[in-house]
């Protein structure tokens, strides 16, 4: 069984959908009944919240492979709240973690990735950057918006970093 953290989110619902329509028995865990309830009758539904951790350890009880795409500042408690029937861990950072300037959010996510490289859990964190291709995608449906109305006489930029090697690109959403 899956249990997806953060199931209501923009990323959740996307990997819930497929998750389901690939025929595994998932676990939508959010903090809003009502955006869970819209996920549909393809999964379980659990109300959870990080401020309340005994809400997410009975989330998670039974989950054999769990998802967790909130703010990886929750890692700490997802750490202490995982059942042992846990087998996996999927983590979601960031790719501010790399970022030399000062940055609070950059600092959690590190923080995050420490405490889960320490804690001996087998899995993996994913420091995606923008992840577009989601159905309601708004960053990269923002830029063709924009370059439809780039006037035709002007080359178009192509905004890749470093000329395409760095680690910042994009992520297609069925890439993450």
């Amino acid at each position: 069984m899956f249990a997806v953290l953060g199931a209501a989110g923009k990323t959740g619902r996307y990997l819930v959908e497929r998750l389901c329509a690939d025929g595994h028995d998932v676990i939508a865990v959010g903090r809003s009944r009502a955006r869970l309830e819209a996920l549909g009758d393809g999964c379980r539904h659990a109300i959870a919240d990080f401020d309340h951790p005994v809400s997410v350890a009975k989330a998670l009880i039974g989950a054999r492979r769990v998802v967790n795409l909130v703010h990886a500042r929750h890692t700490g408690i997802l750490l202490d709240c995982l059942p042992t029937s846990c087998e996996r861990l999927v983590l979601i950072g960031s790719t501010r973690r790399f970022t030399t300037l000062p940055d609070p959010a950059a600092d959690e996510v590190r923080a995050a990735e420490t405490l889960f490289l320490s804690s001996g859990v087998t899995g993996v964190m994913l420091h995606p950057s923008m992840i577009y291709g989601a159905p309601d995608d708004r960053n990269v449906n923002r830029i063709l918006r924009y370059l439809k109305r780039w006037p035709k006489w002007l080359p178009v930029p192509v905004p890749l970093p470093a000329g395409g090697r760095r680690t910042v690109q994009p992520v297609f959403v069925d890439d993450v």
